[in-house]
């Protein structure tokens, strides 16, 4: 097994999920290095907004395996929902899917496409909130321009005005978002540098 945590972001249907790969729950571990994968594997479940529970659909339901099910859904936020997830359903099945469960196989990629519908289905309605610090000056400015300039764009929209207001009011969001994910021109990189750093010769 492994103690780390290993963390994929994946887009769908236009909403960001970061995905965390943990090791498993074994209560009886007694390795050093498996103690601290499943150490790490609860503080991740503790920050969770969704949790996955995967299941081996192959092999017959064990204690283990429903003991951990139920320190899963003890330490969980209260907010947080748990979807079970049966795996290798290419296989004979040993057991069926419960319901509100999901099948998949990562050999054929069935269910696959309904765990990424269930996955948004969850999200709808629901507010994923974070806190995040803005460090720099120039992207607390990028990213004040950019709302300003959304705020025109649906006040125009609403008010049903000239769709090139609107469409101009997009392009003012997007290149202030570009500012800050490093999209400029080099006269601007220049600009920038000689208007915030003292340049000798």
């Amino acid at each position: 097994t492994t103690r780390d945590v290993l963390e994929e972001t994946v887009e769908i249907d236009g909403l960001k999920f970061i995905f965390s790969d943990t090791a498993g729950l074994n209560s009886g571990a007694s390795d050093p290095v498996e103690k601290e994968g499943i150490k790490r594997s609860r503080k991740a479940v503790k920050k969770a907004d969704i949790v996955l529970f995967l299941r081996d659909s192959s092999m017959p339901s064990n204690a283990q395996e429903d003991c951990a099910c139920s320190e899963l859904k003890a330490i969980k936020p209260a907010s947080a929902v748990m979807l079970e997830v049966f795996s290798k359903s290419d296989l004979t099945a040993a057991r069926q899917p419960s319901e509100n469960a999901v099948a998949v196989s990562s050999l054929n990629g069935f269910g696959l496409e309904q765990l990424k519908k269930t996955l948004v289905s969850i999200c709808e309605g629901k507010d994923f909130s974070y806190s995040c610090a803005i460090t720099s000056a120039r992207h607390y400015e990028a990213l004040a321009l950019c709302d300003k300039a959304l705020i025109e764009a649906l006040r125009n929209e609403k008010n049903e005005g000239a769709l090139e207001i609107t469409a101009e009011n997009i392009r003012e969001a997007l290149k202030a978002l570009g500012d800050i994910a490093g999209e400029t021109t080099a006269q601007e990189v220049l600009s920038e540098i000689f208007s915030n750093f003292c340049v000798g010769k």
